[in-house]
C-alpha cells in the first residue's frame, strides 16, 4: 500500500478492505484527461443524506496520479473562491513577485497567513491569499505593512512553494505566535517617518507650541520625533532630537499655518494625520478650515489621481482629528468637539453626495496661564518643565493617543493631583 489519503462518498454500503478504483475526469490545458487511482477502504461511516463516506488508502506506484488529483482539486476550489469573491485568480509563481514587495511582510507573517506580496503600486500592496475572506489576516496585513492591501487568490500550495523559493525553509508559527504576529517590530528602519500636521485656530495656543510639548514627550519615551515648519527647508528639532531630518526618526511633526493656501491644504491631506487645535471660543474658525480642507479634497478626488492623497483619507471619506485646547474643564472640550462635528457633519454631508467627513476627537487641554509663560520665558517645553501640571497631563495623554490606532482612542484624560495643589488649589 502506498500513500494514503482520500475521501469517498457513496450510497452503496462498503466493507473495509474492499477494493476501489476511482476514475476522475480532468482538464488540463483545454484537453480532458482521465485520472484513474487504485486502493482500498480503511474505515467508512454513514452520514446525514443517507449515504456513506469512505477513507482510501490508494496503491503504491500513483503518487503523481494522486498529486495531479490534489492539484486539480485545489485549483478548482481556488477559482471558485475567486469567483465567489469578485477577486482574480493568478497561477503562482516565483517569477511574478517583484523583490520590492517581500519587504512589506516578514518571512514568519507570509508562512503563518500563508500569503505572498506581489506588487507595489504607489501605497497599494497586492498579496495573494488562499483565503481572501479572512478578515483577522487582512488587518494584520493592514498594520504590518502600513499600505492598502489589493486581493488575489492562489492556491495554497502555489503559495508555499513561492514563499519557500522566495525565502528559503519554511518556518511555520505555532497558535500561540499567530495571536502575537501583529505586534511584530516594523520590517524596515528606512521607512519614512509617520508625519502629523498641526494646524491651530487658537491665538495664544499655536500649534508650533503643542508640537514642541508632544515631542518632548515622545522623545522622553525614547521615540525619535522631529519639528518642520513650511516657512523653512531646515527642520525645527524638538529636545532630546538632533536639529537635522537627515538622520531616522519615528515621528516628523508638519506645523502649518490656518489659511486658505492650496500648498499648505495638499500638505495636510498629504500626512499620515492631520489635527486641528480649536477653543471653545475659535470652533467657528475652526469649522471654517474643516469646510476649505475638505472641498480641496473633494476637488482632488474628482480630478487628480487617488495617489496623491496620503493615509488622512480613505476613497470618498476625509478623517481628521480634533485637540480642544484652552478648556476651563474636561466636559466643556467634549461640548465644543460635538458643536464642530455637528455642524461639519450638516453642511458637508448635504452639499457633497457620495463624500465623507469623520473627525476624531483626541482629548482636551486645560488652560494653565501661569505655567505656558514660565515656561516660554525659560525656553524650555512645558510637559518637561512642570510635567504634573494639569495642561502636561493633558498633552501626555494626547501624545500617547497618538500611539495607539483611532478605534482604540480614549479622549477622556485620568488627571491625578498632588497634596498640595488638593488643598491650595
Amino acid at each position: 500500500m502506498g500513500r494514503g489519503g482520500g475521501l469517498l462518498e457513496t450510497a452503496e454500503t462498503l466493507l473495509q478492505g474492499d477494493l476501489v478504483g476511482l476514475k476522475i475526469g480532468e482538464e488540463a490545458d483545454g484537453q480532458s484527461e482521465e485520472i484513474v487511482l487504485l486502493g482500498r477502504t480503511i474505515w467508512g461511516r454513514p452520514d446525514s443524506g443517507g449515504g456513506h463516506r469512505y477513507g482510501l488508502a490508494f496503491f503504491s506506484g500513483q503518487e503523481g496520479s494522486y498529486q495531479r488529483l490534489y492539484r486539480s482539486q485545489e485549483v478548482a476550489h481556488s477559482r471558485a473562491v475567486a469567483r465567489d469573491s469578485g477577486l482574480m485568480y493568478v497561477d503562482m509563481m516565483p517569477s511574478v513577485v517583484e523583490k520590492r514587495a517581500l519587504g512589506f511582510v516578514s518571512r514568519d507573517l507570509g508562512f503563518s497567513l500563508n500569503c505572498v506580496p506581489i506588487k507595489l503600486r504607489g501605497e497599494r500592496l497586492m498579496v495573494a491569499m488562499s483565503e481572501p475572506g479572512n478578515a483577522r489576516a487582512l488587518e494584520k496585513l493592514q498594520l504590518y505593512s502600513r499600505c492598502k492591501i489589493s486581493r488575489v487568490v492562489a492556491t495554497p500550495s502555489a503559495i508555499r512553494n513561492t514563499l519557500t523559493q522566495c525565502w528559503g525553509a519554511q518556518y511555520v508559527p505555532s497558535e500561540e505566535d499567530l495571536s502575537e504576529i501583529v505586534s511584530l517590530p516594523q520590517p524596515s528602519l528606512k521607512k519614512k517617518p509617520r508625519i502629523l500636521a498641526l494646524t491651530s485656530s487658537v491665538p495664544d495656543f499655536g500649534s508650533k507650541g503643542l508640537a514642541v510639548n508632544l515631542a518632548a514627550v515622545f522623545n522622553r519615551d525614547e521615540k525619535r520625533t522631529v519639528i518642520a515648519e513650511p516657512k523653512s527647508k531646515h527642520s525645527i528639532a524638538s529636545v532630546g532630537a538632533s536639529e537635522t531630518t537627515t538622520e531616522p526618526c519615528e515621528f516628523k511633526f508638519l506645523v502649518l499655518p490656518m489659511d486658505k493656501k492650496t500648498l499648505h491644504l495638499d500638505r495636510a491631506l498629504r500626512a499620515d494625520e492631520a489635527i486641528l487645535v480649536v477653543s471653545p471660543s475659535s470652533w467657528q474658525k475652526g469649522c471654517l478650515y474643516l469646510e476649505t480642507m475638505f472641498r480641496r479634497f473633494v476637488e482632488i478626488r474628482k480630478h487628480q489621481q487617488p495617489a496623491f492623497l496620503g493615509r488622512t483619507t480613505q476613497l470618498r471619506g476625509l478623517q481628521l482629528s480634533v485637540i480642544c485646547a484652552q478648556i476651563s474643564e474636561i466636559r466643556e472640550g467634549f461640548k465644543t468637539f460635538s458643536r464642530i462635528e455637528a455642524r461639519v457633519g450638516q453642511q458637508l454631508d448635504m452639499s457633497e453626495p457620495g463624500f465623507d467627513i469623520r473627525l476624531y476627537y483626541l482629548g482636551g487641554i486645560l488652560a494653565d496661564e501661569k505655567n505656558t509663560q514660565k515656561a516660554e520665558k525659560m525656553g524650555v517645553p512645558l510637559a518637561v518643565l512642570r510635567p504634573r501640571s494639569p495642561a502636561s497631563q493633558c498633552m501626555t495623554h494626547i501624545a500617547q493617543s497618538l500611539l495607539r490606532p483611532t478605534q482604540e482612542r480614549d479622549p477622556r484624560i485620568p488627571l491625578t493631583r498632588s497634596l498640595t495643589s488638593r488643598f491650595f488649589g
